[in-house]
């Protein structure tokens, strides 16, 4: 037998085409939840924590390795349509979190002073609700805190401004008085020295009052972004599974998020309907009819939980043990009487929270009652407000919380931003220069070997 030949299989190398996904909705933020460095083993699950509440938007399965930087993310972010980075990182001193607007920024960089993971939050729970199926849905951003407070500062800044122009008044009339600089005593200087010093902590009061505002409004209108907008004329109710909650205290200054799913319960059902309803369906054989299960006659039969007691027939070797069965049903009885009067109870608390909407089933309205419940999942973030930049990661500083300037620094400082921006820019001009030289001298070249060989 002859050898078999080998065949040289050539493979086509097929060239690599990177098409875009298709979007649904490109109104709708997309957010990228990554860790920046070295973070711990809590840091890592509290990431896949918040991946599950900015979900279904959002890269769940995303793999950051420590060869990644945030420019490979950024340059990717644009194909697939992202909107927002959520970056988690840590040092020595403190765990930071930060929420940022790609490309052009800005960036909110906030101190993680606490938090609690979704397993935490879970089992501490009487009513236990891990999400399943509410993770498809996008959830619902609730603020408080935000704007109410916006008034409280507004007016304390009004009564401010008061006290500043009666310090002005007060100090025109002292200049009217005295007409002869000449002939000023010690007293009239310390007054005015200290009237003077009122009014420059009036100005830097009045400054802050102000800053806050707008550094309100701001997170107000970052927050808001980062989620999907509510149509009301377009929502549907079987969508709304989900609820976020982000709470400003003023006097902390501090932001807490909470995470919440709702869960609704019909009124008016008893609980062995609501049995049948959630499929926990005992043992009917005994029973000629459905009906009979809903008797009272059956109470005995049937525990309140929808399991079956035992009903058999004691046989002559088994009558000795009737008793203890009996004095046994008459306790477990009486168990069950209690349960229902705190069950009676509990639905007559309920049904003060009730909300009356419409349900569509097959075209047609049936108005029902239903009382509604949150029960949280965690993660719960306790936020403080450490800075604002205006760009990615390397704009101007807006805000410090440890640091301040005067106006002569800042303007230095914008100075030197623009000065690295213009020579970053010039470099990369030199260097698309000298890449058209290096392929121009390849052409030339190149031709100069056709025509040796020609």
């Amino acid at each position: 037998m002859g050898k078999r030949r080998k065949r040289n299989k050539k493979r086509k190398q097929r060239k690599k085409t990177y098409n875009k996904p298709p979007i649904e909705d490109e109104t709708i933020p997309r957010t990228f939840v990554l860790n920046k460095g070295r973070i711990g083993r809590e840091l890592k699950t509290l990431m896949h924590d918040l991946r599950k509440v900015m979900s279904p938007y959002t890269a769940t399965n995303l793999v950051v390795r420590r060869n990644n930087t945030l420019k490979d993310f950024l340059h990717v972010s644009g194909h697939l349509g992202v909107s927002h980075f959520m970056i988690l990182s840590s040092t020595d001193h403190a765990n930071y979190f930060r929420a940022l607007n790609v490309p052009n920024g800005p960036t909110f960089t906030f101190k993680l002073s606490e938090y609690s993971l979704m397993n935490d939050v879970v089992s501490i729970q009487s009513v236990q609700g891990y999400p399943r199926t509410e993770l498809l849905h996008a959830p619902l951003l609730v603020l408080s805190g935000f704007a109410p407070k916006i008034q409280e500062v507004e007016k304390a800044i009004k009564k401010q401004k008061l006290e500043q122009e009666k310090l002005k008044k007060l100090i025109n009339k002292s200049k009217k008085k005295q007409k002869h600089k000449n002939q000023k005593s010690n007293q009239n200087n310390e007054n005015k020295e200290s009237q003077r010093q009122k009014l420059n902590q009036n100005l830097e009061t009045i400054e802050t009052a102000k800053e806050k505002l707008e550094r309100l409004e701001l997170m107000a209108s970052a927050l808001q972004s980062m989620f999907p907008e509510l149509n009301i004329e377009k929502m549907k109710i079987s969508e709304c599974k989900r609820v976020v909650l982000f709470h400003y205290d003023l006097e902390s200054d501090t932001i807490f998020m909470r995470h919440f799913i709702i869960k609704t319960r019909a009124l008016g059902l008893s609980q062995r309907t609501e049995d049948l309803i959630h499929k926990k369906v005992p043992d009917l054989g005994d029973l000629n009819d459905i009906s009979d299960f809903f008797t009272k006659e059956n109470l005995e039969k049937f525990n309140i939980n929808g399991m079956a007691s035992s009903t058999a027939k004691p046989n002559k070797a088994n009558q000795k043990r009737g008793k203890k069965e009996k004095e046994k049903q008459q306790k477990t009885n009486k168990k069950n009487k209690k349960k229902n009067k705190k069950e009676k109870e509990k639905e007559k608390e309920k049904e003060e929270e009730i909300g009356n909407y419409n349900i569509k089933r097959g075209g047609e309205e049936d108005l029902q009652q239903r009382a509604v419940r949150l029960v949280e999942i965690g993660p719960r973030l306790s936020l403080e407000l450490y800075k604002i930049e205006n760009g990615f990661l390397d704009g101007e500083v807006l805000f410090n919380k440890y640091v301040r300037k005067s106006t002569d620094q800042i303007k230095l400082i914008n100075e030197a931003i623009v000065r690295k921006r213009k020579n970053k820019e010039k470099m990369l001009q030199m260097q698309k220069e000298i890449e058209e030289e290096k392929f121009q001298k390849e052409k030339e070249r190149m031709e100069k070997k056709k025509q040796k060989k020609n």
